[in-house]
């Protein structure tokens, strides 16, 4: 079986924490989390939001609404990395403000509360959901994705063991909207207690049949292609959409995100989250706001491994630099700034204490690098990762040994070697007729090489050649 398979890390974090309650007092929310075009902020500077209050609007084509996560008061408006944030002051009272009820779930309504609501995929490109429902393709099954494939994250695991009968009523809506009466949910053979409670839940769901698929546990089996090619025994065509075969994938975050929208009539303004690694004390689940830090989420678990004073002065020069070499044009003081954000940096993990080596948002397969606490999660952000050296050592690049490993474990079945060295030596002819657009960045192929080459970023830059 391709792909790789992980030693179990999902038990340090795979339970609900109910007694944190995460409440930050700054949220940092990000008006273009999705693929897409961003929306446009409809509030300004001092008017007073509720949970639930649109702060973004979104525009024609793919883009989504944004929703506050806290009630208070916008304090700035402005930009990171090159993105739209709305700042807001949490007056920590958490009133909501609420959709209007929906008056029956005909296809048309379902899809304008998925809009409405600003549902997005939670786990993949973060594609906005209402266009998914909009196609003009036939669509005769829908799959909702539990798999949650990647070590450590717990947060789908958790979701599913807690909101079991929630999950399957949104799916079971989700599936009214093409006139289906069936719909399968997809869940690895390591989540046994998610399973049970979901069979349970199915077993008692009215108006339709959700049918629980246990798969081998196998990375990356949560996959959308792969996913579809082992419940349906279809195959998704190169460059092609999951429609084009008739199927529709969501993941259990969202579908539980749209019984909120239809059912409770809240849209969507946060989500479950995990925080592991054996860098920190305390690990667990819980529910985190849109907006909220890591270290407003790590200062919420009480963890003792931080001097947080100092962090938070490492974390805040690194955003004044960052602020301050985006705005200039002059490129000898970019020159200049990059090396003072790189001291900074340094600084700044220096400052950790313990034997913390990475921080990473999200899986340590497909998840990005921390560069500091004051980094706010989005919506898509399953989990945070505070990992030691024993758990996360990266080993500097060495020459490829030719061992093809890559091209054994590789799900896709392309060979990322051979198309990593025909990029490098400017072959670009040979390079596309390697398939990288098959390439679905899972790093399978980094993971397993013994050289430590990062063959996924060159496999993600060859897809990119025209």
């Amino acid at each position: 079986m391709r792909g790789v398979k992980f030693k179990d890390t999902k038990y340090l974090s795979n339970f609900f924490v109910d007694e944190i309650k995460v409440e930050p007092e700054l949220v940092y929310i990000n008006l273009h989390p999705n693929t897409g075009a961003p929306s446009e902020a409809c509030v300004k500077v001092g008017d007073q939001v509720k949970i639930g209050s649109l702060i973004g609007k979104a525009k024609e084509g793919v883009s989504i609404n944004v929703f506050s996560s806290v009630s208070g008061v916008v304090k700035e408006i402005t930009e990171f990395d090159g993105k739209p944030y709305v700042i807001i002051q949490n007056d920590k009272k958490n009133t909501i403000k609420k959709l209007s009820p929906l008056k029956d779930f005909s296809k048309e309504n379902l899809i304008k509360r998925i809009f409405d609501a600003g549902l997005f995929g939670l786990s993949g490109s973060g594609f906005p959901t209402h266009i998914k429902y909009k196609t003009d393709k036939k669509i005769d099954c829908l799959i909702l994705n539990g798999c949650e494939c990647e070590n450590y994250l717990t947060c789908d695991d958790v979701l599913m063991k807690t909101k079991a009968t929630e999950i399957l009523i949104g799916g079971k809506l989700l599936a009214s909207i093409f006139g289906l009466k069936t719909f399968f949910v997809g869940v690895l053979d390591n989540k046994k207690e998610a399973i049970n409670i979901l069979r349970e839940a199915a077993s008692k769901l009215e108006g339709a049949k959700a049918i629980i698929v246990k798969i081998k546990t196998r990375y990356p089996r949560g996959a959308e292609k792969l996913l579809i090619k082992h419940i349906t025994k279809r195959v998704v065509p190169l460059g092609g959409l999951p429609a084009d075969v008739g199927v529709i994938v969501n993941n259990v975050a969202t579908a539980y995100a749209f019984y909120n929208a239809a059912i409770n009539n809240l849209p969507l303004t946060d989500r479950y989250v995990c925080v592991s690694g054996l860098g920190v004390k305390k690990r667990g689940t819980t529910i985190v706001k849109n907006g909220t830090t890591i270290l407003d989420l790590l200062e919420a678990f009480g963890n003792e491994t931080y001097d947080t004073a100092e962090l938070v002065e490492y974390s805040n020069t690194i955003r004044a630099l960052r602020d301050e070499e985006r705005a200039t044009v002059d490129k000898n003081k970019k020159i200049e700034l990059e090396k003072k954000i790189k001291l900074a940096v340094k600084k700044h993990n220096e400052a950790i204490k313990g034997e913390v080596s990475k921080i990473i948002i999200g899986g340590t397969m497909m998840g990005v690098t921390a560069s500091s606490l004051l980094i706010p999660l989005g919506l898509r952000d399953g989990g945070v990762l505070f990992l030691t050296k024993n758990e996360y050592n990266e080993s500097k690049p060495s020459n490829c040994i030719n061992c093809k490993k890559c091209i054994a474990v590789c799900p896709v079945r392309i060979r990322p070697v051979d198309i990593a060295k025909s990029l490098e030596m400017g072959d670009f002819k040979t390079c596309k007729s390697l398939n990288p657009i098959a390439c679905i960045a899972c790093g399978c192929c980094s993971y397993v090489c013994p050289a430590k080459l990062n063959l996924k970023d060159q496999v993600v830059k060859a897809k990119r050649l025209k």
